[in-house]
């Protein structure tokens, strides 16, 4: 079934409107392969079929159209300690900057992370895993990861903690893996203990971010590239104001964007580009000597 001009336009609108992510008619080969199972699926005749029937279950988390439109529109490309270097400057600059500013502050509140954008959960579980090799047990506790998307498949996946093999290949080292997985039917289930730090939840980015705390640091990596200008400005807006004041916000290797505005500023920690909130743009390159015994 071949698509018109009109229906991609409208297809295209859709997505926009439901997720945030911006396609144009020279994406139409990837919104046809994409979306003609779901048109088989839902005994749809056409793709206006299709918008028609979303427009009913735009905002509704029950429908299953919109859980397999999200799901079949949205990519959910991920791996352990993706790109590495944004994992060593969490483990050598963000945590313990973080934690010592914490500690510094009067009362008491939990250090708090989010994974935006989290996908099958990896880069949840890896912020997790370096959370539980630098900090004994009693302090884990005073940590908060949150890990959130808008794809509500991806999402089960993640609370499973269960990945087969070819995906604990790629990123994950074998020591890391025997410590922290156990092997089950062919591939491996996170353990208990990193699960339990990790709290998940389904959230559009582009929504308003209410009832939210304000976090330290931030990972939204490689998402903001498939968003409008517009939507752009919009999400580094709403990540401000729901970050602590020198907090650490990590994009995609490739990323950067003028829609990121004053409010953050850009820093160079162990190879890897951050952003902090409201910083003076420093340059700090990364030294073992920063290392966790600011937390113990």
């Amino acid at each position: 079934m071949n698509i018109s001009l009109r229906e991609i336009d409208l297809v295209c609108a859709t997505v926009q409107r439901m997720s945030g992510i911006y396609l144009d008619s020279r994406k139409s080969y990837l919104i046809e392969n994409r979306l003609r199972p779901l048109l088989q699926t839902y005994d749809f005749k056409s793709y206006l079929d299709l918008v028609n029937a979303l427009q009913g279950v735009a905002s509704d988390n029950r429908s299953e159209l919109r859980r397999d439109f999200l799901d079949a529109i949205t990519t959910n490309e991920t791996l352990f300690f993706r790109d590495g270097s944004p994992f060593d400057a969490f483990e050598f600059k963000m945590l313990p900057e973080a934690w010592d500013r914490i500690q510094s502050e009067p009362g008491s509140r939990p250090l708090r992370i989010w994974s935006a954008a989290c996908s099958t959960g990896q880069e949840a579980y890896s912020l997790a895993i370096r959370l539980a090799e630098m900090l004994d047990p009693a302090e884990r506790v005073r940590v908060e990861i949150m890990a959130s998307d808008i794809c509500e498949t991806a999402l089960g996946r993640a609370m499973e903690g269960w990945y087969p093999e070819h995906e604990t290949d790629r990123g994950l080292p074998d020591d890391l893996r025997d410590k922290y997985f156990e092997r089950k039917n062919n591939g491996w289930n996170i353990s208990p203990a990193i699960r339990k730090m990790v709290k998940f939840e389904q959230r559009n980015l582009l929504d308003p971010l209410t009832l939210l705390p304000k976090f330290d640091i931030v990972f939204c990596r490689n998402v903001a590239m498939y968003f409008s200008s517009r939507d752009r400005q919009k999400l580094f807006d709403s990540l401000a104001r729901i970050m602590q004041i020198s907090g650490f916000l990590v994009i995609g290797s490739s990323e950067y964007y003028d829609e990121m505005g004053v409010e953050f500023q850009r820093e160079e920690h162990c190879r890897s580009v951050v952003y902090r909130h409201g910083g003076q743009g420093v340059i700090d390159h990364c030294s073992v000597s920063a290392r966790i015994p600011v937390l113990h």
